[in-house]
């Protein structure tokens, strides 16, 4: 999938690859303190074999998570994964209708990258596609309450806050308060 080429590069989204390459990158991003600050937290990087480990079954399809790779004008630059909110007990108590209901997690993964607007091309291609090829009637997201960037992230996608989710997630040894943001088809 992908968004309008513009004059700020061509962005896509492509499945993440059952292969070393895309569990190399993904170990280089999930062991850089500056992404596991807000993606897995600071205390649980993952080397190769971690990366294989936890998503491996979802490049192979054995999980309910699809896991993609952002790419920036043939760069591999970030990653996104989506969920139907229905695959899991956690989440599916987030909306009271979970089905047709997806959710959204993400991450540019090269800092050198952040304020681009990146973040926010890559959550609304990942957003046209749930709407346009699997059907979805909403999308979520919970990101912490204390990472106002990834809230703008989402508001500028087109998202809107639902509510605060007290102690929602578990974060460097502590849980955590996240915000429920959710976007509707239209």
């Amino acid at each position: 999938m992908a968004d309008a080429v513009s004059g700020e590069g061509s962005l896509s989204i492509r499945p993440l690859r059952d292969e070393p390459g895309d569990y190399a990158l993904m170990a280089r991003w999930l062991s850089d303190p500056r992404i596991l600050e807000w993606y897995h937290g600071r205390d649980d990087p993952l080397d190769a074999g971690g990366v294989v480990a936890r998503y491996g079954p979802r490049a192979l399809g054995d999980d309910p998570m699809r896991p993609h790779v952002v790419e920036w004008n043939g760069r591999p630059i970030g990653y996104v994964q989506c969920y139907p909110l229905d695959g899991w007990a956690e989440t599916s108590g987030l909306v009271e209708e979970p089905r047709g209901a997806w959710g959204i997690d993400y991450f540019i993964g090269e800092p050198n990258l952040w304020g681009r607007g990146l973040g926010t091309r890559a959550v609304e291609a990942m957003v046209r596609h749930l709407f346009e090829d699997r059907g979805a009637a909403r999308v979520v997201s919970d990101p912490r309450a204390d990472n106002p960037r990834s809230i703008r992230m989402l508001e500028k996608a087109g998202f809107r806050r639902v509510r605060l989710l007290p102690d929602h997630e578990r974060h460097e040894g502590a849980m955590r308060d996240c915000v429920l943001m959710e976007r509707m088809r239209q």
